[in-house]
């Protein structure tokens, strides 16, 4: 669900109100989906080869839609290993990153051997408690885990046909390898997959509280 929350609770990674996706049309060729006003080859993202969805409006400023990650900010945070809380790039120790995830409705860690995520990691204990108490899904249910390696592996994205119109409006799970739809992909969200998981307690963080810093009523679950 979507919560409006204050700006001094917020987590880089979320989406401002006001934030929109541009309404250049797209297009589609021989080499795949493009917008209208150039060429692909010229509009792809350099480093992953996909066209990426372009948003207008400023990331600072309006109200946090919790619930709801700026495709840019996503984007950049989880490409360079960005802090999802705070925004800087993180370093981590030999146990390796942290990640606060929420919780799927199935799921044994022990069982697993690595997870596919569009959440960014958090860089340090103080970062993780600012992501619970600032965001009630968190809260509310989330896993708290290390994991030594992670990498990209495919985007959530629209998916488009041969006349340039969506397949489908909803996001789409297309892999960065082997997959001819990625040519026909207009990419919102980098997918992760991180390996080598350990899950983490709270209180092993010196984290006692998660109780809300904010009486605004515009955040609650």
């Amino acid at each position: 669900m979507t919560v409006l929350t204050s700006a001094a609770m917020a987590g880089y990674v979320f989406r401002r109100a006001g934030r929109r996706e541009t309404r250049t049309p797209v297009v589609a060729d021989t080499e795949g989906v493009h917008y209208a006003d150039g060429a692909r080859h010229a509009q792809i993202d350099p480093h992953f080869s996909v066209l990426r969805v372009r948003m207008t409006g400023p990331t600072d400023q309006g109200e946090v839609l919790f619930g709801t990650f700026d495709p840019d900010l996503q984007w950049s945070a989880a490409a360079e290993m960005r802090c999802a809380f705070c925004g800087r790039p993180d370093t981590h120790d030999a146990d390796g990153r942290m990640w606060v995830i929420p919780r799927p409705r199935v799921f044994g860690l022990s069982a697993a051997t690595h997870l596919d995520t569009t959440t960014p990691p958090v860089c340090s204990p103080s970062c993780l408690r600012g992501c619970l108490t600032g965001c009630p899904t968190l809260r509310a249910r989330s896993i708290v885990l290390r994991a030594r390696a992670a990498a990209p592996i495919g985007v959530l994205g629209v998916v488009h046909g041969p006349s340039g119109l969506p397949v489908t409006e909803e996001l789409t799970y297309v892999p960065l390898r082997g997959d001819d739809r990625l040519e026909h992909t207009v990419a919102h969200f980098l997918t992760l997959r991180v390996h080598d998981l350990t899950e983490i307690s709270l209180t092993s963080l010196g984290i006692t509280d998660v109780s809300p810093r904010s009486s605004n009523p515009q955040c609650r679950s």
